[in-house]
């Protein structure tokens, strides 16, 4: 098999929800799935997984590609340009995939490339899997056996980790590289990440996180609080961001226009009643309305109104949207009011690029924030890509982790 076919394999086992895989039920896939659990049982416990490196080749065109199955399709108009689509596709001459099993309480998954491919559960009920389904894992699994069976013979002759070290390449590995060196790279990556963020705010954000100023403790309390003081203090937050946020006609309106519109009633209440807000407040435990900038996990901007026994404060979170953060949480304390922030560390690294990008190997989605080895927190991840691959201030900067060694179990 070449690397195009397991490939295609691979996204075939693979649900659409990435984290599951094909559910083995036949007999003959869960004898396969037996045997490659057995061979890559020699290895030594890592962690909760086990895992070895395979390297596979790419072959050429045809032999994972019909030219006469494209042509008749339109997909290509000759052999030069069916030809030139696979390598564009495929542009390595060979590719490397690690292979993890998991085992926990009669629960077996097989990882390939990072995502789970096959899962089997004793609990469940062995029904009849027929199908493509069946013929794609069995094949999987048969081709699996021959890597694990080579594998295990470069462990037997105390080859596999000097050859692995020696010859996967550097986008299948782990690291890091400082923020600063990065931006040094792609001085455009630090406009983008900074999104207009002045110097001036830098300075007066860095200043009164050093202080401590942000601190719980710290920053004074508010007797009550209202609907209508929550809009206007979200409505002067949306005027300093500025781009797409602005005052509207009133700050309701512009809270209901520009936040994530799941405002939990709050709308609904008498805007100028403490009482109202209070009781709002005490039966809300959905974050959404607080959600003044919607997104995903880490571009999501919260304004939190918090009360605990001295009375009333302002919180700011956020991650990856920097700006908008930074002159959140300076408008509220410029308005005069309490006000605290999640993280503020890390968003400080991130402003004064002191912070860190992670390198995630190929196969490993760079999307979202992440933890390096040693824990600490980083907002960007890359895949070693052909540009910066030939990028030198990218490469003499980059700090990569070891391969994790693998050994055969002693007898």
């Amino acid at each position: 098999m070449f690397a195009p076919e397991l490939i295609n394999y691979k996204m075939m086992l693979t649900s659409n929800i990435w984290w599951k895989g094909t559910k083995l039920r036949s007999g003959k896939g869960i004898a396969l799935l037996d045997e490659l659990f057995s061979i890559l049982e020699m290895i030594k416990p890592m962690d909760d997984k086990k895992g070895i490196w395979f390297k596979v080749e790419r072959g050429c065109a045809d032999d994972s590609w019909s030219y006469d199955e494209m042509l008749k399709e339109g997909s290509v108009k000759d052999r030069e340009d069916f030809k030139a689509m696979f390598l564009s596709c495929y542009p390595d001459k060979e590719y490397w995939f690690p292979l993890q099993i998991l085992e926990y309480r009669g629960y077996r998954a097989v990882f390939l490339q990072y995502q789970c491919i096959l899962e089997f559960e004793e609990q469940e009920e062995r029904a009849c899997q027929s199908g493509k389904a069946r013929d794609d894992a069995e094949i999987m699994l048969e081709f699996l056996i021959d890597k694990a069976r080579e594998c295990i013979t470069l462990l037997r002759d105390g080859k596999y980790n000097d050859y692995i070290e020696k010859n996967l390449p550097l986008k299948y590995r782990h690291g890091y590289i400082e923020t600063k060196y990065f931006y040094a790279a792609y001085p455009a990556a630090k406009e983008n990440m900074l999104d207009g963020l002045r110097d001036d705010e830098i300075k007066e954000f860095n200043a009164v996180i050093s202080r401590g100023d942000w601190k719980e403790d710290r920053i004074g309390r508010l007797s009550g609080m209202s609907a209508s003081l929550y809009f206007d203090v979200v409505s002067a937050c949306y005027e300093a961001i500025g781009g797409r946020f602005k005052r509207l006609s009133s700050s309701k309106e512009t809270y209901m226009r520009f936040a994530d519109g799941r405002d939990n009633n709050l709308a609904g209440i008498d805007e100028n009643s403490e009482e109202a807000y209070a009781k709002w407040h005490e039966e809300t435990h959905d974050g959404h309305a607080w959600e003044i900038i919607s997104g995903h996990t880490d571009t999501m901007l919260h304004l939190y109104t918090i009360k605990d026994d001295g009375g009333w404060y302002f919180a700011v979170s956020g991650t990856l949207r920097i700006m908008e953060t930074v002159r959140t949480f300076l408008t509220v304390r410029r308005l005069g009011y309490p006000v605290t922030i999640y993280a503020p560390d890390r968003i400080l690294k991130a402003c004064l690029a002191e912070d860190k990008f992670e390198i995630v190997p190929e196969g490993v989605l760079p999307f979202g924030t992440s933890t390096l080895a040693d824990g600490e927190f980083v907002m960007h991840s890359i895949n070693l890509d052909e540009e910066y691959e030939s990028n030198k201030i990218i490469m003499d900067n980059i700090k990569w982790y070891e391969l994790e060694k693998v050994f055969l179990k002693e007898k």
